[in-house]
């Protein structure tokens, strides 16, 4: 049973696509200390999310960029409000569903602790997305407006004026991840999977998510994901699917790891180790999200070494069904990065 009435620290698992960053999050599940949130909450480091908006308004401040940096996350927030599968809406990740009725109010607090005011505009800059009949109708309201006629169209634009201080910016963006997640019961442990911060801006964990804030940093074989984005036709396997173009998969792969910090409040593990060096890996992590080992009440409920260890060299079953040398590349390229256990320990 979770406890309550405790601080909880945000546990962000981190993993590069089918790199083994679900065995983690299942193994996590099998604590009852802890509690693995099962939704993505993309608008921290997405196109339009808080790293851009933080960068707008702190490191690059101009009066309409700023302006126009708010609208943009307004706006993905609230397509992320459509759910996944409709054949009535545009795409969306079901944020109502996820995290409330309340998401979008949470959503305007936010923004509303940021700014100083709005007011009334005519600028080009906010003119670029208007269709044919708003831009006219902007364009009459401003010639009127000039004779203190007033008719004040529904598409003036108002933009926002905003110019926190550092401190007032981030205190605002961690009440309002928090006031998110509080939909999830009490716990020492809040795992977020699908990484909301990527590895590259871990440096800026603490100031999302406050003080304690994690990250687990998942990696497996090469030539193991190169079968899995193939498999499931995800990521740049749609690609490889049709070409297998081995060389843009290593420039792909060498570049999303180019970045490693190193940290205290990370820890990097390999899927190999987890399934082949099981009881020690589960402590490793156990240690470092700070839950006693005891906690652990359900073991293999939901990972199960002994299954997992059956896909550990899967590459191996498609190396009739790929072009001839395509594993042969990878391991000459990514020698560091594959894994060649004794084989003792393989099934």
């Amino acid at each position: 049973m979770v406890e309550t009435g405790k601080k909880r620290n945000y546990i962000i698992i981190y993993g590069y696509g089918y790199s083994g960053s679900s065995a983690v999050i299942d193994l996590l599940k099998e604590f009852d200390d802890v509690f693995v949130f099962d939704a993505d909450y993309f608008g921290i480091r997405d196109a339009g999310g808080l790293l851009e908006l933080e960068h707008a308004i702190l490191d690059d401040w101009d009066l309409c960029k700023v302006s126009e940096a708010i609208d943009r996350f307004i706006k993905m927030n609230i397509k992320g409000c459509n759910p996944t599968r409709s054949i009535f809406k545009s795409y969306g990740m079901d944020y109502k569903k996820w995290f409330g009725k309340d998401f979008m109010k949470y959503t305007y607090d936010f923004i509303n602790d940021i700014t100083d005011f709005r007011y009334y505009s005519y600028e080009h800059a906010y003119l670029f997305d208007h269709s044919y009949f708003q831009l006219m109708y902007s364009r009459i309201a401003h010639v009127l407006d000039k004779y203190n006629i007033q008719i004040l169209p529904p598409f003036t634009d108002r933009p926002f004026f905003c110019q926190p201080t550092r401190e007032r910016y981030f205190q605002a963006a961690r009440r309002y991840i928090d006031r998110l997640y509080n939909i999830c019961p009490q716990c020492s442990a809040l795992v977020l999977d699908h990484h909301p911060i990527p590895i590259q801006k871990a440096d800026r964990m603490e100031d999302y998510f406050g003080k304690g804030t994690k990250m687990i940093v998942v990696d497996r074989d090469p030539r193991g994901i190169y079968c899995s984005l193939i498999k499931y036709r995800v990521k740049i396997g749609v690609e490889m699917a049709r070409t297998h173009n081995i060389d843009q998969y290593i420039i792909m792969h060498k570049a999303l790891r180019r970045i490693r910090p190193q940290s205290e409040n990370i820890l990097y593990l390999r899927l190999e180790d987890l399934v082949l060096d099981y009881e020690k890996t589960k402590k490793r992590v156990s240690d470092f999200i700070g839950v006693d080992i005891s906690h652990h009440i359900s073991p293999r409920k939901y990972f199960d070494p002994s299954i997992s260890i059956k896909n550990l060299d899967i590459w191996k079953q498609y190396e009739d069904k790929f072009p001839k040398g395509v594993f042969d590349k990878i391991y000459e390229e990514l020698k560091d990065d594959c894994f060649n256990p004794p084989e003792s320990c393989m099934p």
